[in-house]
């Protein structure tokens, strides 16, 4: 008596339609990263190829009764297709981190200001930083891809890749990032997700329906009022502090059209050379206060930091300097002529006594 040693399984239309579909995109990846296929050339022969796994689907399913059909085998080898392909691909990003072609420093954009750089260079600029996170991001992604290339160590690998893959995702969403990038990044993801859904048994067992060693306490109904009460702490933690704020409504940047000091009007240039000829006040949320002199850009090197106190009822508005994160000196502001658009701070302190008339910049829209 002999048997098959090819295991019974019920390969739906589902599977075969997503064993075409990510097997194909995984192989054009692959042949565009080694060059083979020219960028201008691509969506044309994405095309065909989809055309082409589009025949080969209904041929297949076309066999579906067909117990001499090797349906199982062709599910094996696509899937094996697929997680070959897609480990090639996120290795291949792996390796670029390493070899500094991804987030490559650029003189240029480090000179940019930070709010004129787009969602792009903004991420390329912080990934850039450390060199030493962009080794571990690659080892992520090689080490993931690498247990990808095993049967034994497959969903190893998609759980390692898949959260790398998802923070991709977003970033490429909410950041901007070009739409290659955010295309090939969830093909990737969806690819994952398919070996996931595919080996999910083992997974569910895990998270699901293991309980670990330790005996059960009992109490369950406490336990459920302690497990809301632990997340309702959580949340109320930060709230208390939203809570103690007072509500500011000239939160902003404030450009300084006119400053007195001393009844003298302080010249238009005259913060080239004066670090208190401020021409940008930033009232910032959660009692944050910067006064910079320079107008084009803010420096922190020259920039008057600290805490507000602000008082609706007297319009008095008390700023804290800080110096080497201590408090020092003290300005007492009285704010007159209020709008949404204009106002006017007086200064009440006999050693700094200082009149400016403010107008609120446009607030940058991301």
């Amino acid at each position: 008596m002999t048997t098959d040693p090819t295991p019974k399984i019920n390969i739906n239309l589902g599977v075969k339609i997503f064993d075409c579909f990510f097997s194909c995109l995984g192989i054009l990846l692959m042949l565009y990263f080694l060059r083979f296929i020219p960028p201008n050339a691509l969506p044309v022969l994405s095309i065909i190829a989809i055309i082409a796994a589009i025949i080969f689907l209904i041929v297949w399913n076309y066999h579906k009764n067909n117990d001499e059909f090797p349906s199982v085998k062709v599910h094996a080898w696509l899937t094996g297709v697929i997680r070959y392909s897609v480990a090639y691909t996120i290795a291949t990003y792996g390796f670029a981190k390493i070899l500094k072609t991804q987030f490559a420093f650029l003189y240029s954009r480090n000179d940019t200001p930070v709010g004129s750089l787009s969602g792009f260079e903004l991420t390329w600029n912080y990934f850039g930083y450390s060199y030493k996170l962009a080794l571990i991001l690659a080892a992520l992604q090689i080490g993931g891809a690498a247990l990808l290339l095993f049967r034994r160590t497959t969903l190893l690998g998609i759980c390692v890749l898949i959260p790398v893959m998802l923070n991709i995702v977003l970033i490429n969403v909410f950041y901007s990032i070009a739409v290659g990038a955010f295309l090939v990044s969830v093909i990737l993801t969806g690819a994952l997700t398919y070996l996931l859904v595919l080996n999910r048994k083992p997974l569910i067992h895990a998270f699901f329906n293991t309980t670990g060693n330790l005996p059960s306490i009992g109490l369950s109904y406490v336990k459920h009022i302690v497990r809301l009460a632990i997340l309702a702490l959580s949340f109320f933690t930060i709230y208390r502090y939203i809570m103690d704020e007072k509500p500011i409504d000239f939160v902003g940047k404030w450009r300084v059209d006119k400053l007195e000091r001393d009844g003298k009007l302080v010249a238009e240039n005259a913060w080239v050379t004066d670090i208190n000829a401020w021409k940008n006040i930033y009232v910032e949320e959660h009692n944050g206060i910067a006064l910079s002199p320079n107008p084009y850009i803010f420096d922190a090197a020259v920039a008057k930091r600290g805490k507000f106190d602000y008082d609706e009822k007297t319009k008095k508005l008390t700023v804290v300097e800080f110096k080497f994160g201590k408090p020092a000196d003290s300005t007492h502001i009285i704010i007159t002529q209020k709008s949404p658009r204009h106002m006017e701070w007086i200064s009440t302190s006999k050693s700094n006594h200082f009149k400016m008339q403010l107008t609120k910049v446009e607030d940058v829209k991301r």
